[in-house]
């Protein structure tokens, strides 16, 4: 199972951390950095790092939180199905 992950992040032009925070994203919809970065099992900074790289990649966005204007969620910007279609066309 492990190296079938591997080789779908490879696939798809992303390294494996980040292909298991998309994976979570897209399981439990928009979380916040320290929600994704708990489940991940990242410190805080290396999440940020993270983010920043989803958003580079259009694979991820940061959009406010509509229950509380304060907080920032992490959503996912595509589906599985976008990600395997790229890694198809890279």
């Amino acid at each position: 199972m492990v190296l079938n992950s591997l080789a779908a992040a490879e696939a798809a032009g992303l390294n494996a951390t980040d292909y298991h925070a998309l994976n979570l994203l897209d399981l439990t919809g928009p979380l916040t950095s320290g929600e994704l970065a708990v489940r991940a099992g990242l410190t805080t900074g290396a999440t940020t790092r993270l983010i920043d790289r989803l958003e580079r990649g259009g694979h991820a966005r940061r959009v406010p939180d509509p229950a509380d204007r304060r907080k920032v969620m992490v959503e996912s910007a595509g589906t599985p199905e976008g990600l395997i279609a790229a890694a198809r066309n890279a």
